[in-house]
């Protein structure tokens, strides 16, 4: 159990791959990986222990929990019955259930099992890691810039035909799911400093920051920089850290994320030298993508079209920042009109998975069949309905409360990591690629019992 833990709790970045697809159910994008059979592996080997030591998770104190999950679940099964696509919404509604059984799991496990030495073992794992990922990720952009895009492992839209540089995805399935998927690297590493600061957790912090500048992910970006000053504010008031370190924490992100968009324009510079000023197009590139497009810098120059000039061809970047905000904003707009379509839908939604096909039959039949929406809380808005959002947005706020009450320095790291998976769902809509955040919510709910008891002042 110990080593799947471990093994789940490093392997987030492998959340999507390696696995092979499986499109059955007019669910294309279903696939069976690594990951998935770990976190099975894992329920399978705790369930047993679970059921009979039921009492734990069932008793007075954790009734709203236990009574919220199950009633997700039951919300997830239900919705089968008025889905347009009964088995494509079973498909995805056993991948929920699994979601929820893995919080069941990790928050028993944790609160059973988990001690002060496993602790040391987990976050120097995770710090290890976080330096290895940081060196795949930083040989992906070498490669994709330099050499092969596909040798890189690149996914669609990654390479440098979008913004002039290369974005790195890992091996997740995107930028955005590589960038959310570190997120816990990177609290565990502050976690680390802020009880005894060592040189592998420097090391861990730096690299990791610089690799998430590399994936060139805004709502990570967002969701990190908010979620860390919370974190500071909280751990400075609770009196766990001094100014001077937190400066330096502070510092060593910055450096990172700063030495990655210098990597970031200087790559595109120099694959893209023959364009005219594309340093400077890169910079407003990278600008208005982040600043959502509140910033746009001036034109140097009158757009080109495509040429080729000396053998090269001439960068012209194809608008898609305009473009992926339309796509998600189009997206939502047709989820919204599906949970406002009726009364039942307002409140129960059309069905888990069956966003795409209600959307065809009944608002606009030129829509994709797979339609999904690249916000989370629209998209359980549109399929499990009002109910369903308010059950999900309660769990992560009992999270957020225990961890708050608890005021140890393990459990405001831990606060700040739900906190950035929770402001980054803003920013994408998935329910089985990020199975890590609900390992990382039933983590949460386990380790405050756990800290109060045994987190002496010399835990790593």
């Amino acid at each position: 159990r110990f080593i799947l833990f471990i093994a789940l709790i490093v392997g987030a970045p492998l959340s999507k791959y390696p696995s092979f697809a499986l499109p059955i159910a007019n669910f294309p994008s279903f696939r069976i990986g690594l990951y998935q059979i770990l976190v099975l592996l894992f329920v399978l080997l705790c369930l047993t222990a679970l059921i009979k030591q039921k009492s734990l998770l069932f008793n007075n104190k954790n009734k709203w929990v236990t009574t919220l999950l199950l009633l997700f679940a039951i919300l997830v099964g239900a919705s089968i019955a008025w889905s347009n696509y009964p088995a494509r919404s079973a498909l995805l509604a056993f991948s929920v259930w699994l979601l929820i059984v893995l919080v069941f799991c990790a928050w028993w496990y944790v609160a059973q099992n988990i001690t002060k030495n496993n602790i040391k073992t987990i976050v120097k794992a995770v710090l290890f890691f976080g330096i290895l990922y940081a060196i795949i990720g930083i040989a992906q952009f070498i490669i994709g810039t330099f050499f092969n895009t596909n040798l890189a492992l690149l996914c669609t839209g990654c390479n440098a035909n979008v913004f002039g540089f290369a974005r790195i995805s890992g091996l997740a399935a995107e930028p955005q799911f590589f960038a959310n998927s570190l997120i816990p690297f990177i609290f565990i590493a502050i976690y680390s400093l802020v009880k005894k600061t060592s040189n592998l957790a420097w090391i861990s912090l730096t690299s990791l920051s610089l690799t998430l500048g590399l994936t060139f992910s805004r709502g990570a970006y967002y969701a990190i920089a908010i979620s860390l000053i919370v974190t500071f504010l909280l751990l400075i008031k609770n009196k766990l850290v001094n100014i001077s370190l937190i400066t330096k924490i502070i510092l060593a992100i910055v450096v990172g994320f700063a030495v990655a968009i210098f990597i970031l324009i200087a790559g595109a510079s120099i694959k893209n030298s023959s364009t005219p000023d594309i340093t400077y197009k890169t910079i407003d590139s990278i600008a208005e993508h982040v600043s959502l497009g509140v910033v746009d810098l001036p034109n140097k120059l009158t757009p080109i079209e495509p040429v080729t000039q000396n053998q090269e061809t001439v960068f012209v970047s194809p608008g898609l920042i305009e473009a992926s905000n339309t796509e998600r904003t189009s997206a939502a707009s047709l989820a919204i009109k599906a949970w406002r379509y009726s009364p039942l839908t307002t409140i129960f939604g059309v069905g888990v998975g069956n966003l795409g096909p209600f959307v065809v039959k009944n608002i606009d039949a030129s829509a994709p069949s797979t339609l999904t929406v690249y916000i989370y809380y629209i998209l359980l808005l549109s399929e499990l309905g009002i109910i369903g959002l308010l059950l999900f947005v309660t769990l992560f706020i009992i999270c957020f409360k225990k961890l708050l009450n608890d005021k140890k320095a393990l459990s405001i790291s831990l606060f700040g990591l739900l906190l950035a998976f929770f402001i980054q769902y803003i920013f994408f809509g998935s329910y089985i690629n990020v199975m890590y955040i609900w390992l990382w919510l039933g983590i949460s709910l386990g380790i405050t019992p756990l800290v109060s008891k045994t987190e002496l002042k010399h835990t790593v």
